[in-house]
């Protein structure tokens, strides 16, 4: 995948001005990224679909939209299934360009590798977090702002999606925690222990403004 340098702030620090190589997306789709934008990124788990509708995860991710405190100008997909084909589905709703990251888990000769095997054939288990990093720099070096909002699916036993925490983590260490959006889903732990996870990070359901009322 292609890079470019750019100058762009440390969106971790928001005080040096460094030099950042910035990964393109493969395609973008709805039209152009404009300039300066408020780019978000649109993750989560492929069984949310599973819990709800894919149009009542459509019609949440806009609500949240709508509570938040940022206005996106672009949205930015992994393109799994599940949050990312809503987001997407959302995005072309809103009039709004997509940029699209799919992960190659088909490339097995990169160099940084891990081969595994599954019903399809060898993949590289590294391609999702490889992905998720792109992902995440692209928003923080591209525009004048960079936002994750992640659906993070809990399954019957409590546990989270991994793939969903691995760019929920990210999403920390590059954008910050006040640019990170963590709505939890499914049978989700006791709000103390979510909190204890994901700080100032996390959103309830009904509670997606970090300055305004609950809504129910």
């Amino acid at each position: 995948m292609a890079s470019t340098d750019i100058t762009a702030t440390d969106r971790r620090t928001d005080t040096d001005a460094t030099t950042m190589s910035v990964p393109e997306p493969e395609t973008v789709k709805n039209g152009r990224i404009p300039a300066s934008p408020t780019i978000t990124i649109i993750a989560g788990s492929r069984s949310v679909t599973d819990m709800l509708p894919q149009r009542l995860i459509v019609r949440l991710l806009s609500t949240a939209v709508s509570l938040a405190d940022f206005v996106p100008d672009v949205v930015v997909s992994g393109t799994a299934s599940g949050a990312d084909m809503a987001g997407e589905q959302w995005a072309t709703s809103a009039g709004l360009p997509v940029a699209r990251f799919p992960a190659p888990w088909g490339d097995t000769d990169h160099p940084d590798a891990v081969i595994k095997h599954g019903d399809n054939g060898p993949y590289d288990a590294l391609a999702g977090p490889r992905r998720n990093q792109q992902m995440a720099e692209f928003a923080a070096g591209a525009g004048d702002r960079g936002v994750l909002l992640a659906l993070q699916a809990f399954d019957a036993m409590g546990d989270p999606s991994s793939g969903t925490a691995d760019m929920i983590e990210r999403g920390r260490d590059v954008l910050g925690d006040a640019n990170v959006f963590v709505i939890p889903l499914g049978d989700h732990p006791p709000v103390h222990i979510l909190e204890a996870t994901y700080g100032d990070a996390l959103h309830l359901p009904g509670q997606f403004s970090r300055s305004g009322p609950a809504v129910s």
